[in-house]
């Protein structure tokens, strides 16, 4: 995410390819509210699969410095998905936290879906 955990101002999402977690957009800014809510919810993380730096956008720009945190938490977005490709070219709106939903709810959800 961008910002640090006191203060998260936009999530950095990822996709798995080929068992990779690949960057693939991010939120919009957050509002207030959604960010004092997440900033209940969110941990730094000890290890993460990204450097430190993330690469340039393909479109410009430098690389971005990001705060990494733990892939505990569930949220609802509001993705286009009329797009093709690995990224979502355009920014994603972040919902809401999904308090009933689990990371392991996603896990198993993933497996049916593939037939695992």
């Amino acid at each position: 995410m961008t910002g640090t955990v006191a203060a998260p101002q936009e999530l950095i999402l990822g996709r798995y390819d080929r068992g990779r977690l690949r960057i693939a957009g991010r939120t919009t800014r957050f509002t207030m509210t959604a960010s004092a809510q997440l900033r209940a919810l969110l941990h730094p993380a000890t290890t993460h699969p990204w450097p430190e730096l993330l690469p340039p956008h393909p479109y410009g720009g430098g690389r971005t410095a990001y705060t990494r945190v733990t892939s505990e938490v569930v949220v609802e977005l509001s993705v286009d998905l009329a797009v093709g490709g690995p990224r979502w070219p355009d920014p994603v709106r972040f919902v809401r936290v999904r308090g009933d939903v689990t990371v392991a709810d996603l896990a198993r959800e993933m497996r049916v879906a593939e037939g695992i």
